[in-house]
Parts: C-alpha cells; structure tokens; sequence
C-alpha cells in the first residue's frame, strides 16, 4: 500500500472503536476538515478513489454525515480525544486543511492564533504516533510578506510582515515548523503544501474569506470593487488544488 501522511483537523469523540482493515490499493484517510467548498472537494476526489474517509469537523456543533464520509466526528481540535481517535482510526494519510480551516475567522489573530497552534500541536502528535502515516498540512501564500517578481522556492528566505497584518502569515510559519518537526521526531512523511490564492464558486457562506467572494461582497455592499493595481497574482481553482493535494497524498515517493 500507500505510506500514510499525517495532518487533521478538528476531530470527533467516537462512540465505537473504528477498525480499519488494510486492503491492497486502499489508502485509508483521515482528513480533517470543516464546511466549505476545499473540504468538499477533497472529499469527493478521495471518495471517487474508494478510499475510506474519515472526517473530523473541529466544531461542537453536530450535523449530517454526508454519504461518501465513513466516519464523521464533531469537536475542536484542541480536544483531549483527539490522541484516541486518531489512534483507532490508525490512517494512512493524514490532512488537515490548516490555512482554510474554516473554523477559525481570524477576526482577532492573537486569540485565534493560539488556539490554532494548540490544535495543530495536538494533531501533529497524535498522528505522529501512528506508524506509517503521512502527514499533509494544507498552507497558502500568507506565509510570504510581499509579492516577487522571482520564482519562490522551498529555500526561499521569509520574513512575516512586522504588526498585526503580517501575524495570520506568522502564525502559518510556526505551524508548519511543528508539521515537519514533529515528522521528523516521529519519522514521518509530514509535509507542507502551501496553495496560493485558492478560489471556488462559493455556496452559502463557503469560502467567505476567498478574494473574489470578497471582490463580489464589495460590489453589492458599495458598488465599486477596489484592488491594489501593484498588487498581482495567479489564483488556483479549488479543483486543481485538491487534484494536487490527491496525487502528493497518494504517491509513493515524492
């Protein structure tokens, strides 16, 4: 089979012990995720593999399984029964969407900072301890202080913007730090996917943060769109984002 990743988000308290059998060709996902248009299609793009989908919301609040999820579970990601079932899932892979977490709006980064971290903490370490998982951390663009002109590498030198709107950018940079720190504590195969500028037809109040769903809002609420004229940039569709997410998820080396 497939090595597994590592990298959840949110999970749920199980009311049963979760076996997972191994089958050839079947990689097992565990991927943590909330409501939006990335957390749907990642959903359906491992579902249309038959792989097992596990899916941790990170919020209290109960709702439907949908059909292509296994298993569903309803709790932050902070939470001490994060260790337990990520243990009895045992995943092959796992994700968590970190950056488009939506369960975190950002309205006051110190408060949700460190609750982001406590949870990344505690995902990390549990799927660490999971032979053989992969782990996948799902970052954006936010982690750079300004545009360039030059192709950025894995190697390429960063400096968050100093104040409060370069601290979400900052916050970024430690949890993909933990990420790969504790892959290698764990000798896993962690990983960071940093996804620039993702965007989707947004449904209901998915997405709400993407820029365009802001440039539309704008519209409607002043009439006028208004956008840095210096400030450009090449958006990713949240279809193609996904299809990457699949394949560096499922590859046997990379």
């Amino acid at each position: 089979g497939v090595q597994r990743p590592v990298g959840a988000y949110g999970l749920g308290i199980p009311e049963l012990e979760v076996v997972v059998e191994r089958l050839d060709g079947l990689v097992d996902q565990l991927v943590g995720i909330g409501d939006d248009a990335l957390v749907d299609a990642l959903i359906n793009r491992f579902y249309k593999e038959n792989h097992r989908i596990f899916w941790i919301t990170g919020s209290r609040v109960r709702t439907r399984r949908p059909r292509r999820v296994f298993g569903k579970f309803d709790f932050p990601l902070d939470s001490e029964a994060v260790p337990s079932v990520i243990a009895d899932i045992a995943p092959d892979v796992c994700i968590y969407t970190g950056a488009y977490d939506p369960n975190f709006d950002w309205y006051d980064p110190s408060v949700d900072g460190h609750r982001f971290l406590a949870g990344v903490t505690n995902i990390v370490i549990s799927a660490g301890l999971v032979s053989g998982c992969r782990m996948v951390f799902l970052s954006s663009q936010e982690v750079f202080a300004e545009s360039s002109d030059e192709n950025l590498t894995e190697d390429t030198h960063i400096e968050p913007l100093a104040g409060r709107a370069g601290m979400r950018g900052g916050i970024l940079l430690n949890a993909e730090d933990s990420w790969l720190s504790a892959g290698r504590l764990y000798g896993r195969d962690a990983m960071v996917v940093r996804l620039d500028h993702v965007y989707a037809l947004p449904m209901e109040n998915q997405l709400r943060s993407e820029t365009f769903t802001n440039f539309c809002l704008e519209a409607f609420r002043s009439g006028n769109i208004y956008a840095n004229e210096n400030h450009t940039f090449s958006p990713l569709f949240v279809s193609d984002a996904v299809e990457a997410v699949y394949r560096i998820s499922v590859a046997e080396s990379h």
